[in-house]
């Protein structure tokens, strides 16, 4: 029988540790997420926040949206309000020449 040794160091020797213990255990193995994590190697994870915390969170998060979204709208209604003013006026002017051209 053939013994093989490998040499390396601890630190590499560590890393091989945690890549197996992360690779043996599934994801659910413990009911208590952090021992899970702990066992993986990974760190502990972020306690959730209540309801309205996470509310509060998402409504600071789009806030920038919804003020650029809101300036897009009145951008577009103003161009909107001069296109049909230009409309109107052409139409006002095409009624009042001799060949009358009414059209919408």
């Amino acid at each position: 029988m053939a013994t093989i040794v490998f040499y390396c160091s601890v630190s590499s020797l560590l890393a091989l540790r945690r890549s197996l213990s992360a690779t043996v255990r599934p994801q659910d193995f413990f009911a208590n997420q952090a021992d899970g994590a702990k066992a993986r190697g990974e760190p502990p994870p972020k306690k959730r926040k209540n309801p309205e915390e996470q509310l509060q969170d998402f409504m600071k998060a789009v806030a920038g949206d919804v003020r650029a979204a809101e300036e897009a709208e009145e951008a577009e209604a103003t161009a909107f309000a001069e296109e049909r003013a230009e409309r109107e006026a052409f139409e006002q002017r095409c009624g009042e020449t001799q060949f009358g051209c009414n059209f919408i």
